[in-house]
């Protein structure tokens, strides 16, 4: 990704600034020893600084693929929960409309009954 990029730009800026810094390095060293010193610890500096940076753009990196997985990961879980609603409200449906039959049905006996019994009634 783009920091990674960055970083491995930075680390390539970073290996050139080095590579200068030795060549300054290697032509102040007879004139004075304790410049090369500090250039050779600018250098190591340099170095480590570039290689934290490189370290922070991968686990950067890392940490959002991380969150594009876990998203993906809670999207499956709602659709799995949207259609386990779905399948759940249509079973409920076809219980009630079973439930309405039923019961017509049955209101329909007792209308029949109730009749034949008012008709045994008048006789």
């Amino acid at each position: 990704g783009r920091l990674k990029e960055a970083g491995q730009k930075a680390a390539q800026d970073a290996d050139h600034a080095a590579d200068d810094l030795r060549q300054e390095f290697e032509k102040f060293r007879s004139a004075s020893g304790d410049e090369a010193s500090k250039l050779s610890a600018e250098v190591v500096r340099l170095q480590k600084a570039c290689a934290k940076e490189v370290e922070r753009a991968e686990a950067a990196e890392k940490r959002v693929s991380d969150q594009g997985e876990e998203i993906a990961r809670l999207n499956e879980v709602a659709e799995q929960a949207r259609q386990a609603s779905q399948e759940e409200t249509k079973r409920s449906q076809s219980e009630l409309d079973d439930l309405r039959s039923a019961a017509a049905d049955e209101a329909s006996k007792h209308s029949a009954e109730v009749q034949r019994l008012e008709d045994l009634c008048r006789k």
